[in-house]
């Protein structure tokens, strides 16, 4: 995924453009990307009587199309989000 971060990043070679922007011809989309350590909410579905924020520690970017790796804390395991 760093690749991808790379790739979103302007440099003077190329005259402050990314080279996502020279290939597609478009401004790179930057919503998705996140610092890594921040603090984010997994959306997943809660039940009844779960708590209603669930904050994990963002780990890293899912292998493929879209998607985080988090780290829950309360339960110490890796949680994975399409979002």
């Amino acid at each position: 995924m760093a690749t991808c971060v790379q790739n979103r990043t302007p440099t003077g070679a190329l005259e402050g453009r990314t080279p996502y922007e020279m290939v597609y011809d478009v401004k790179p989309d930057l919503a998705d990307l996140r610092a890594f350590g921040a603090i984010v909410e997994p959306s997943e579905k809660v039940e009844k009587f779960d708590d209603r924020v669930i904050l994990c520690i963002f780990v890293e970017y899912k292998y493929g199309r879209g998607g985080y790796r988090m780290w829950d804390p309360r339960k110490s395991v890796v949680v994975e989000s399409r979002t």
